[in-house]
């Protein structure tokens, strides 16, 4: 399916890292839909189906009735006459009502809660522009664990909660950026500086992301969130056998949402597997080429020596003792 996994083991200590690279950040948004890809990081710890729900059938109706509430107060407060304020008011309590029913229904953190309680530390994740990255660390036999959990949530995830951590964002965004003078000059100057989608701040532009709702994050995930797009790194006390199977066993058999799109990676600056080349992976493609086997050349000047064994791997280096 495409999607790649790279393993170092260390063994000084029980205990493995793991990092799950998607290779979709603010650049893919769309004008107009700024913070979505911060937005679907916050939202990727709410859970799916069966983490995070005490009844999923009747909290799935429950957040289809929010957003009606939420899509009929949007539309009502961009209608080109002018609504009343108690009409206003009268669908942002409806909406209100809705999200606290809804909210009686999940468990807060659930997810992270499972990776805790097992001993995880450094829960966490970051957006950029190029890139949404997710981490943690945690004891080595509890790597099945995480495996499980990482595929669900990208598999299944429920956008549960979505309007209320919106709020939560946006009250960021206040703190980092409208209430400090560098947080303003930094917005102001990327877009009086730059021509592409860098100028526009990851966190989103107020007023863009004021109208998201759950069907464009939806249809964000569903255009970018596909096996080819991620990366997992995993490093500490592993065996790559192991990894293999337990990838094989829970993201082996996903296919990504229908039609989504593929992004380029970039180019090792070791090279790129030569035709019929490399060993398969647990997705069927190939890995790359060793260092030797690059199809670009050497990568040093005439005279000077092979960078290479100062570099890499460092699992080959013998540290002195003290």
């Amino acid at each position: 399916n495409g999607m790649t996994f790279i393993v170092l083991p260390r063994r000084n200590a029980p205990v493995v890292s793991c990092h799950t690279y998607a290779n979709v950040g603010a650049w893919q948004e769309v004008a107009g839909c700024t913070g979505m890809a911060h937005l679907l990081e916050h939202m990727a710890f709410k859970g799916t189906p069966r983490v995070g729900s005490r009844d999923f059938p009747r909290e799935a109706a429950l957040l289809d009735s929010v957003d009606e509430a939420f899509y009929e107060l949007r539309s009502a407060q961009s209608a080109p006459s002018p609504t009343s304020s108690a009409r206003l008011a009268a669908l942002s309590s409806r909406l209100q009502q809705l999200q606290a029913r809804a909210g009686q229904l999940a468990e807060p953190n659930a997810f992270g809660a499972l990776l805790q309680a097992a001993g995880g530390v450094g829960l966490n994740a970051t957006t950029s522009h190029d890139a949404t990255r997710y981490f943690v660390s945690l004891p080595a036999n509890k790597l099945e664990l995480w495996m499980g959990l990482e595929a669900e949530r990208f598999r299944a995830p429920v956008f549960r909660e979505l309007y209320s951590e919106k709020a939560v964002i946006e009250e960021e965004r206040r703190l980092r950026v409208d209430s400090t003078p560098m947080g303003r000059y930094q917005q102001d100057f990327s877009l009086a500086a730059l021509a592409n989608h860098y100028r526009r701040p990851v966190i989103g532009f107020e007023q863009d992301f004021a109208a998201i709702g759950r069907r464009e994050v939806q249809a964000f995930f569903d255009t970018f969130y596909g096996p080819a797009n991620l990366t997992v790194a995993l490093v500490g006390d592993v065996q790559p056998e192991q990894v293999h199977r337990l990838a094989e066993r829970y993201w082996g058999e996903w296919e990504g949402p229908p039609g989504y799109q593929v992004q380029p990676r970039g180019t090792s600056i070791w090279g790129v597997a030569q035709e019929g080349g490399g060993a398969a992976g647990a997705g069927g493609g190939q890995q790359p080429a060793t260092p030797d086997e690059g199809a670009l050349g050497p990568l040093w000047g005439a005279g000077e020596e092979d960078p290479r064994p100062q570099m890499l791997p460092l699992s080959r280096r013998v540290l002195p003792s003290k």
